[in-house]
């Protein structure tokens, strides 16, 4: 069936030139990935590289909201400290653009545009704000109330109406960052005390987006394959459109899908033990296994070809899954012989203010 499919292999530290090409005049990159991988971060680093001379020159990830401008200024070298907590998810992407930017004039930086999960996310901000800022003791009476209560949202309220009505001002850059690390957090709050709701995290990100991209420019999204498609095919819900079909109607975006095909992998953070998976061995109906048989590295493929237009049966890791490749993506990325971040061995992150 693949018989005819060109396949592009290419090892760690490489990015197949061809992508590049298909990539260079987008507006907009969505790259989908299925999380802590260390291959993916460093296939990242060195494709936002490769992209910064066509005018890429932000990363915006799905991690949490209030840790961003922590990030941002570390990789731009304007701060020489990061807590670990930040440091466990995106250390490899993180220390690879900061020593590109050390080195180069042509820059690169990371915006988070995701909810904050927990509310030690932006606890943990504030209290890293007032180590280079006086915040004139606008989080005080906050810092001093159990979070996620509703004597916390009312403090969050209060503290936003304050930077919006101007009782309260910071010099540029710090009064747009703190009414938005507000507004996130009211936001975040409500979703992390009722039930869970996608479509709202969803709108979250959208909004983050949008507002960021009026003075970014073009722009590289990294994410769960769940936002990045371009037809909602993925994940829960199909009453709301996910950020690849939304960016979709407004700018000119390649979505490439990136998956691992066999090596060490965790289902979540909080399971500390990798346990081995391989799914070359699919048999002729599924996807992956039958377009990586008998290779042995990374593929880049694209998805042009018609064949790619049926539903196919496949496996993220080990999870079952149902995908139609050419509705939801414009080409794939199948990572071979993964490992787990090395960050997560490395430094420790906590999820609670216990």
């Amino acid at each position: 069936m693949f018989d005819k499919i060109k396949k592009h292999p290419f090892e760690n530290g490489q990015v197949p030139p061809s992508l590049v090409a298909s990539l260079k005049d987008k507006e907009v990159v969505l790259i989908g990935e299925t999380h802590y991988v260390q291959e993916h971060q460093v296939f990242l680093g060195h494709l936002s590289q490769d992209l910064l001379p066509f005018g890429f020159k932000v990363i915006y990830s799905e991690l949490m909201h209030a840790y961003g401008w922590l990030v941002e200024d570390y990789v731009l070298g304007r701060i020489s400290h990061l807590p670990d907590t930040i440091r466990y998810f995106e250390n490899q992407i993180i220390e690879d653009l900061r020593d590109h930017n050390l080195t180069h004039h042509n820059r690169v930086f990371i915006r988070y545009v995701d909810m904050n999960h927990w509310p030690n996310n932006f606890i943990d901000s504030v209290k890293e704000m007032n180590k280079y800022l006086d915040t004139q003791n606008l989080f005080d009476r906050l810092l001093e109330v159990q979070p996620d209560t509703p004597a916390y949202q009312l403090l969050l309220l209060d503290i936003q109406d304050q930077i919006k009505t101007k009782k309260v001002v910071f010099q540029a850059p710090w009064q747009r960052r703190i009414q938005d690390l507000i507004d996130v957090e009211i936001q975040s709050y409500v979703l992390r005390i009722e039930a869970y709701d996608p479509k709202k995290r969803e709108a979250i990100m959208k909004g983050l987006i949008q507002t960021y991209m009026e003075e970014d420019g073009k722009i590289i999204f990294n994410g769960g394959n769940n936002h990045t498609q371009k037809n909602h095919v993925l994940g829960p819900g199909h009453d709301y459109q996910v950020l690849g079909e939304w960016l979709n109607q407004s700018y000119d975006c390649f979505s490439l899908a990136c998956f691992p095909i066999q090596g060490y992998t965790i289902d979540s953070f909080r399971q500390p033990v990798p346990k081995y998976f391989n799914i070359c061995n699919q048999s002729d109906d599924h996807l992956f296994g039958p377009l990586t048989r008998g290779l042995h590295s990374h593929l880049y493929i694209s998805l042009e070809d018609q064949v790619f237009d049926r539903a196919f049966k496949t496996y993220d890791r080990s999870e079952p899954m149902t995908m139609i490749p050419r509705r939801q993506f414009d080409a794939l990325i199948l990572y071979d012989n993964i490992h787990v971040l090395s960050s997560m061995s490395q430094f420790h992150y906590k999820d609670t203010n216990k």
